[in-house]
């Protein structure tokens, strides 16, 4: 089971070490992951992020995961990865990467979540909860409930989430939620970061 509660996939916007770094000194130790996702770049450039956010994550005690870049995850030491639906299989991940880190992948249906049990997932996001474009329809947060309920992995809640969202997918059975602007867009990241461990915390015990 990942031990993380919240992953921050981060956005590409100015000064997001600067961000990162107020939203991960807010909370315990192990209770978020980062997840670097860049949509346009060079690999040289990627690989400069991510050795950046390697050293902010370790001196903060929080797991590093690299989208789809199993190269650059190796490079520099990541905790895991986060595979795309169409990406390279888990097992064939799982082989480069061997047992002592995460494996997590992106889907958008129960069919695609018994598959990533079936070959070996740590743990799977389920998208989209909300709208979202180009992402194709919102499952909601009924949607969601539906369809972890007979999941066999750890099933985190993104697309769309907002904080008032996040009790209620914990109670549905969420292992936590994913977000980008819900905490890197926020005035105040450190905090926004707390009410969201917060909630899920809340959603737990009720």
């Amino acid at each position: 089971m990942p031990p993380f509660d919240l992953i921050l996939i981060t956005d590409e916007g100015p000064e997001l070490l600067t961000r990162l770094t107020r939203a991960l000194s807010a909370v315990p130790a192990r209770r978020v992951a980062v997840q670097l996702r860049v949509r346009q770049s060079s690999t040289r450039a990627m690989l400069e992020l991510a050795q950046q956010l390697r050293t902010l994550t370790r001196s903060l005690e929080s797991t590093l995961l690299i989208n789809e870049r199993i190269d650059v995850a190796l490079a520099v030491e990541a905790d895991g990865v986060q595979l795309p639906e169409a990406g390279l299989p888990v097992e064939v991940a799982r082989k480069l990467l061997g047992s002592q880190r995460w494996v997590g992948v992106s889907r958008h249906d129960l069919k695609g979540l018994f598959e990533a049990a079936r070959q070996g997932a740590d743990y799977a996001t389920l998208s989209p909860i909300h709208e979202v474009e180009g992402k194709g329809a919102a499952l909601g947060i009924s949607g969601f409930a539906r369809t972890i309920a007979a999941a066999r992995l750890p099933v985190y809640a993104l697309g769309g989430v907002r904080a008032v969202d996040v009790a209620e997918l914990r109670q549905s059975g969420a292992r936590g939620v994913a977000v980008i602007r819900e905490v890197l867009s926020a005035p105040d990241p450190a905090l926004a970061t707390s009410e969201l461990l917060a909630l899920l915390d809340d959603g737990g015990l009720t």
